[in-house]
């Protein structure tokens, strides 16, 4: 019963000697996995790193989950603890702005990451106008740049779509165009990128 469950969603071919990806040698991988929320909510369980680690059993792969609560591409969640300055607010103050991306970049390095898994985008649901809009896409870029300069591989995930609610929040039709926009355009990013 388990197997058909989890066929419904994956396929399985049946085979568990993971003949296809083995190597006599251990393939070593650092998969670091970065962005907001979606990241950060995966350290929960460790439904991923099980199934990557099943799946390739003869490589030598370790996880680091730098996901950050409610972070953007601007790292301005990160922003909010390890400053002395910063005790009012939740957004920086000039005197050290850019203080998230700065901390973000630190952990990146200590990480050493082969392959990078970057889940940003849910903020683009509030992206409500093309300023906005443009600011995230420029931000994404900027970021995308930094994070090829570390020589690691990258896999860009896409948002999720809001759900919408039986109760009395309104329909999240709106967040979710803006979402598909961005999806998107990190699409787009990804085939250019290759």
């Amino acid at each position: 019963v388990e197997l058909e469950a989890l066929t419904a969603h994956w396929k399985f071919d049946g085979n568990t000697q993971n003949q296809a990806t083995y190597s006599s040698t251990a393939l070593r991988n650092r998969i670091v996995l970065l962005g907001g929320s979606l990241i950060y909510e995966m350290e929960k369980c460790g439904h991923f790193e099980t199934s990557v680690t099943a799946r390739w059993p003869h490589h030598d792969i370790t996880f680091r989950n730098l996901g950050w609560p409610g972070d953007d591409v601007f790292g301005t969640a990160r922003s909010e603890f390890g400053s002395a300055q910063n005790t009012r607010s939740w957004k920086p103050p000039g005197a050290v702005a850019g203080f998230g991306a700065s901390k973000r970049a630190e952990q990146l390095r200590a990480a050493k990451p082969t392959t990078l898994i970057v889940g940003y985008g849910a903020e683009a649901a509030w992206a409500d106008t093309d300023q906005k809009m443009s600011e995230f896409q420029a931000g994404y870029l900027r970021l995308v740049d930094e994070l090829e300069a570390t020589g690691a591989r990258l896999i860009l995930l896409t948002p999720i779509p809001h759900r919408a609610s039986t109760g009395a929040l309104p329909e999240p039709t709106d967040q979710n165009q803006r979402l598909n926009s961005a999806a998107k355009f990190i699409l787009q990013t990804a085939v250019e990128r290759g």
